[in-house]
């Protein structure tokens, strides 16, 4: 039932909108590589974002279920290089390098855990096996993980950019279980994506909570176990012994 108690030994989680807000933090760090190549440059009002939502949806294309489908260097090598184009110049690496640079930094800057956070990864850190799942390339998430101060609750932190699968494979949540040594039937994942996350996680044999903190909808999926907050983990989630 959507409000039961879910006997566990190990919780799985998610990061990006599940331990931390990413929209925010994606607009600044967007911002500051828009800054970056302006200086180089002459766009259009608009035409960053333009050619961004244009690239990404090629990567997703091109790189689907690959963790590289997430890496930022594709995004500003090819936005670098059709702007360069657009004035009759070569490819920009330096350039690239530099939007790089400028978004991660940025985005860093503006992480701040999710409400609760802190407290419920504390607490269950001292009664459950913990372990990240994330789809990203590896370095990406690791530099989120120690902003944020989460590296200590975690024994496992597993990647799509390592698992070489994205959620919902079963093959990443499988590898986290292998990291804990725990069975999936003793284990609940943690996380904001219906598919990636719930769906994924009940068919490797998981229980799974979807978090609805940041859902613009957060009704979209109201017959399925959730959380609004992650201060109701203590609340929904009990020792399995």
């Amino acid at each position: 039932m959507a409000g039961d108690r879910i006997p566990c030994e190990a919780v799985l989680f998610d990061l990006d909108n599940t331990l931390y807000e990413y929209a925010p933090c994606n607009e600044v760090g967007l911002l500051a590589a828009e800054q970056v190549l302006a200086g180089r440059f002459s766009l259009g009002e608009g035409r960053f974002r333009e050619l961004h939502d244009q690239v990404r949806v090629e990567l997703a294309e091109e790189l689907r279920g690959s963790a590289a489908s997430h890496e930022r260097s594709l995004f500003f090598k090819r936005i670098a290089e059709r702007a360069s184009a657009s004035e009759g110049r070569g490819s920009q690496p330096a350039l690239a390098v530099h939007m790089v640079e400028a978004y991660w930094g940025a985005f860093i800057k503006r992480m701040e855990p999710a409400p609760y956070a802190h407290e419920q990864l504390s607490l269950l850190a001292g009664t459950h096996r913990l372990a990240l799942v994330s789809n990203h390339t590896n370095l990406a998430q690791l530099k989120k993980v120690e902003a944020l101060g989460f590296a200590p609750y975690f024994e496992a932190i597993i990647t799509s950019e390592e698992a070489g699968v994205e959620k919902p494979h079963a093959r990443i949540f499988e590898l986290a279980l292998q990291a804990l040594g725990v069975s999936s039937d003793r284990a609940v994942m943690v996380g904001d994506d219906f598919k990636a996350d719930y769906q994924g996680a009940r068919s490797a044999g998981l229980e799974a909570l979807l978090y609805t903190g940041f859902a613009a909808s957060p009704q979209a999926h109201a017959e399925v176990a959730s959380v609004a907050s992650l201060d109701e983990l203590g609340t929904r989630l009990t020792r399995l012994e």
